[in-house]
């Protein structure tokens, strides 16, 4: 199943918010090492958008782990057969702060 991947404002803030904490804290490897692993998480989702773990409460919206401590928080609309990547997740935040 072929599904369209959708970056929502908040997601690629969230996304480039994290590149930018690596890039003081990573290696040039390492961050080209976890947008590696964003992308094959992606990819992933392309075709098996009902990989991730239920997000209680909240229909159709799951998460998924890119990296021990970052988490992916996402939509998926099966009739539109549409992913739309809703935030990027630093595990080490306090999880009250989660908004959607």
């Amino acid at each position: 199943m072929d599904n369209k991947i959708v970056w929502s404002e908040k997601s690629q803030k969230t996304f480039n918010d994290i590149i930018e904490y690596l890039l003081k804290e990573w290696t040039e490897k390492e961050i080209l090492n976890f947008i590696d692993l964003v992308h094959s998480k992606l990819d992933l989702l392309y075709s098996f958008p009902y990989s991730g773990t239920t997000v209680p409460n909240r229909k159709n919206t799951f998460r998924t782990v890119i990296h021990k401590r970052v988490i992916l928080i996402y939509d998926y609309k099966p009739l539109k057969k549409k992913v739309t990547l809703l935030f990027f997740w630093n595990t080490r935040q306090d999880p009250k702060g989660l908004k959607f």
